[in-house]
């Protein structure tokens, strides 16, 4: 329905998108949230310290805006004519994410998927480990050769996963938003005991 003339029809949610690793994680929040509830809301499924965020217009990359600024008021300037419908309406921002300093720890487990029929008896378990890293700007294929280590696995025998994106070699942790305890999947192939 078109709102009265002067008025602006309001979506009750928005899709918030954060633009700034490999990927751009997509969240769905009240049109009244502020920044500091998107902050949080990433905070919440990264694990990532808030003191380390800062999150920008992507329009406006690095002009940081305030903890209560309100989504809402960043995205009514187009006009009285703009016109909102959930689930569609979406707001983009530019997420910078501060450097950790020194080493981190992340946990690796396997994959829960079970192995083909044919691999029944000989599959090998492994038991979740935990990787001590240099920073997070080490590559993943770094963090690979480390899983290995700790597995007695070649690099080559499995392949690792982090909030549902396979984990691209050349490209360091932190564009993935990895940190300290984050906790990552790998799935194990043909893995075979030996005698």
């Amino acid at each position: 329905m078109a709102a009265p003339p002067g008025r602006i029809a309001v979506a009750a949610e928005l899709q918030v998108k954060l633009v700034g690793g490999h990927f751009a994680p997509c969240f769905l929040l009240p049109a009244t949230a502020t920044i500091l509830d998107v902050k949080l809301l990433f905070h919440n499924t990264y694990g990532i310290s808030l003191s380390r965020l800062s999150v920008s217009l992507l329009t406006r990359p690095g002009v940081g805006l305030t903890d209560d600024s309100v989504l809402l008021h960043l995205i009514v300037h187009a006009g009285n004519n703009l016109r909102f419908a959930s689930p569609h309406t979406h707001i983009v921002f530019h997420l910078a994410v501060a450097p950790r300093a020194g080493p981190i720890a992340v946990t690796v487990t396997q994959s829960e998927e079970l192995p083909p029929p044919h691999m029944a008896g000989y599959f090998r378990r492994m038991r979740p480990a935990e990787i001590q890293c240099p920073s997070e700007s080490i590559t993943c294929w770094e963090l690979m050769q480390l899983v290995g280590r700790a597995w007695g696995l070649h690099t080559h025998e499995f392949r690792l996963y982090y909030a549902g994106m396979e984990l691209t070699p050349y490209l360091m942790l932190d564009r993935y938003y990895i940190t300290h305890n984050s906790v990552i999947e790998a799935q194990v192939s043909q893995i075979y005991m030996t005698g």
